[in-house]
């Protein structure tokens, strides 16, 4: 996919979520999530489904959550005396 294509998809996904809700269900939006998927299996040598590439990113955001809310349960602690 050339930056072309993935303008095009991104302009395709913005045109169609005029409510600014963008879905793992758009179109557009399962187009990326398999070529990334697509792309990370050829250089990891893994196959990785559409499904496991989402549901990895899933995993990450929340990671990430939970980190910076022990995170801030640290500073809070700290601060607090």
């Amino acid at each position: 996919m050339n930056r072309a294509d993935l303008e095009a998809i991104v302009r395709d996904v913005v045109a169609s979520v005029p409510d600014g809700e963008l879905t793992d269900q758009h179109p557009g939006f399962q187009r990326l999530v398999a070529r990334w998927a697509a792309e990370d299996s050829a250089r990891t040598g893994e196959t990785i489904t559409p499904e496991d590439y989402f549901a990895r990113g899933r995993a990450a955001r929340r990671e990430a959550i939970t980190s910076d809310e022990k995170t801030d349960e640290v500073v809070a602690a700290v601060r607090g005396g």
